[in-house]
């Protein structure tokens, strides 16, 4: 087997992971424990988001997206948004321009 570089052998564990395995096993142990590690819901995916998720990879949508997010997403967000809460501060046609979605990483 090859060793690890110098790099890859001096890389700190998770402290996020660490403390949601921490939570995890307390919870396997039968502790009652409200976990706030790792942020995962506290419940499964819901079936239809499942579906929808499929359906995705199965169009071939599997590549990086830009870092703000798809555009249809957030000229979506945009709509709902100018239409339910922020007439006053977003017009259709720039509002998506305002709007973000980003996957959250942490080492």
């Amino acid at each position: 087997m090859k060793e690890l570089s110098i790099l890859a052998r001096n890389v700190n564990p998770s402290t996020t992971l660490a403390i949601d395995a921490m939570a995890k096993q307390m919870r396997a142990d039968g502790l009652d424990v409200i976990g706030f590690g790792a942020g995962e819901p506290d419940f499964e995916t819901p079936v239809n988001i499942q579906d929808v998720g499929v359906e995705a990879i199965r169009k071939g949508k599997t590549k990086y997206t830009p870092a703000a997010g798809i555009v249809e997403l957030r000229k979506a967000a945009a709509a709902i948004f100018l239409h339910n809460l922020f007439k006053h501060q977003m017009n259709q046609r720039t509002g998506f321009n305002w709007i973000e979605f980003r996957a959250a990483a942490r080492a």
